[in-house]
């Protein structure tokens, strides 16, 4: 049943990506965070989970159909970075003799993400991007709910969202996004805001990544005084500097005092029992660490010397937990370079108008958060992303034509 719900969902979104982008990226959004955990959208076929594969494929094949919309260099100069790094890492380990192409085509699941990225920039002239903004604040504040009422004892618990006996969301990054869109000038967020963003505080610190909720309370008082200041420019480069210096190491600060408490332990062990197991992994990539490995699979002949099956974390040569680590996996230190790149200047063209403050701190936050959970290698991440550099492009372009 639940199969069938879903292939009649991804023909549905093969409709809405040709017809109405708008009404494609609500649907895709929640297809990929379950319908709020409601509706598993997995699609297993020969032991491939083929729903992440097809969403995506939809989504870069209407851009392909479309990509006379892309008017601007910069666009088409982003799409064709990241179609590189794709074509990259399915043939590095092809080259390497480490795995043949299917495993490298399967290896490249969650990269396939930034598909919806290229999707996002090629119709960001037909997105109505309230409505997305205020379908990710309706996501996020339905997750900071399902943590709220599970931390006091209310068993509800999704399906898709069972993790050991608890609740993980999968998306918490929802949350901070979602707290910096309704405390940002664009938000049509009045009424209830201040409730909203208590909410999302708490959902975001229930949910257990600590660093998102260290840099979230750091970055919400850092957007007031940005904004209040809009046009003294060099006071704005200087609470930058001091947001990215102070978001990048807030979360250390933050882990010491969690994990002195006995709350904690748990949580604690898990951290250092990966820290030991991620050995390995750290060898290899010293081994090549200018170009990487590419996407490797878990069944790449490559890994079958060092995969311990006795722990999950050593079934696989990703990063989940580290994510400049995982890039240097993956492209090696001048790809992961090359790759900070894009959202980097994109960071810095946004500053031209101040409606993009949102999505310029939320690239700043993912840039720090990023040190301790791979928000650009995988969907949690990518997706906002997705909106956050669409809807600044669609702003420079609207600045450019004022200005003209």
């Amino acid at each position: 049943m639940i199969i069938a719900l879903n292939i009649i969902i991804l023909i549905y979104l093969t409709f809405c990506a040709f017809t109405n982008p708008n009404r494609f990226v609500i649907v895709y959004i929640l297809f990929h965070t379950s319908f709020l955990g409601f509706i598993p959208n997995d699609i297993i076929l020969f032991n491939i989970e083929l729903s992440t594969f097809l969403s995506n494929i939809i989504a870069l094949t209407a851009s392909i159909k479309y990509r006379k919309r892309i008017e601007d260099k910069t666009s088409r100069y982003i799409i064709y970075i990241l179609l590189l790094f794709f074509i990259y890492g399915i043939l590095k380990p092809i080259y390497d003799g480490n795995q043949n192409f299917m495993l490298s085509l399967i290896g490249s699941k969650a990269y396939t993400f930034y598909f919806f990225v290229i999707y996002m920039i090629t119709f960001k002239k037909s997105i109505i991007y309230n409505k997305i903004f205020n379908t990710v604040l309706f996501i996020g504040i339905s997750f900071s709910v399902l943590y709220i009422i599970n931390s006091i004892g209310i068993k509800l618990v999704p399906i898709a969202y069972i993790k050991e006996g608890t609740i993980q969301c999968h998306y918490d990054s929802f949350m901070p996004f979602a707290l910096l869109y309704i405390n940002s000038p664009i938000s049509n967020i009045k009424k209830h805001k201040f409730i909203y963003t208590i909410l999302l505080l708490l959902g975001t610190y229930l949910g257990g990544f600590f660093s998102l909720f260290a840099t979230s309370i750091l970055l919400l008082p850092l957007q007031h005084i940005i904004i209040k200041n809009w046009n003294n420019k060099s006071t704005i480069a200087l609470l930058i500097f001091i947001g990215l210096i102070i978001t990048s190491l807030s979360y250390t600060f933050l882990n010491k005092e969690i994990n002195s408490s006995e709350t904690f332990t748990f949580q604690k062990n898990a951290y250092e029992s990966r820290w030991a197991v991620n050995e390995f992994r750290w060898e290899l990539i010293d081994k090549k660490y200018e170009l990487g490995y590419g996407f490797i699979h878990n069944s790449s002949h490559f890994l079958s010397f060092y995969i311990n099956e006795d722990t999950p974390y050593m079934r696989t040569f990703t990063f989940i937990d580290s994510g400049y680590t995982d890039m240097m996996g993956k492209f090696g230190l001048i790809g992961t370079i090359l790759f900070l790149l894009i959202p980097i200047s994109i960071f810095i063209k946004g500053f031209n108008n101040k409606k993009n403050i949102n999505c310029v701190l939320f690239i700043l936050q993912l840039l720090a958060v990023n040190a301790t959970w791979s928000v650009f290698t995988y969907q949690m991440g990518i997706i906002l992303l997705a909106i956050a550099y669409s809807f600044i492009f669609s702003n420079i372009k609207q600045l450019q034509y004022e200005n003209s």
